[in-house]
């Protein structure tokens, strides 16, 4: 907990450089960390782990349906927030499930080698400036969608 609460620590910092997103938002000692979008239910995340580091947007409204209709909102813009973002994303409609993720994950870091901190907050850093820029667009031209598909 110590060192995962050390790590958000730095990278707040360095986000905080770029991105007014993450402005608001304390360290805390789980293995992900928050942002809202402006839409309740669909949130900005990093991830950290033994086995990656990952930017995200999740989705959970708290209902399946909904979750899985937002979500295909953004995935029929899939080329258009790729392109924006630059890179190709993992878009998890994660139909077993509640919610439902769409990521950018890097499986050659492990947060507990403190050693590759400054290459992991730099990567999670330029990937959450890039994501924010593909998403709050899709976002914002969604919102109205979202408000009718929940309710």
């Amino acid at each position: 907990h110590i060192l995962r609460k050390e790590f958000w620590t730095i990278l707040l910092k360095e986000i905080n450089l770029e991105s007014t997103l993450f402005q608001n938002i304390s360290p805390g000692i789980y293995n992900w960390i928050g942002a809202g979008s402006g839409i309740s239910g669909v949130g900005f995340n990093f991830s950290i782990s033994k086995k990656y580091v990952r930017v995200e947007l999740y989705i959970d409204k708290g209902d399946k349906s909904i979750n899985k209709s937002i979500f295909d909102l953004f995935k029929n813009n899939k080329e258009e927030i790729e392109s924006t973002f630059g890179n190709s994303l993992e878009w998890e409609r994660l139909d077993d499930k509640r919610a439902c993720r769409i990521k950018y994950e890097n499986n050659e870091f492990n947060v507990f080698e403190k050693e590759n901190w400054d290459k992991m907050i730099a990567f999670l850093s330029k990937s959450m400036v890039d994501f924010e820029k593909a998403f709050k667009p899709e976002i914002k031209r969604f919102s109205n969608e979202i408000k009718n598909i929940s309710g």
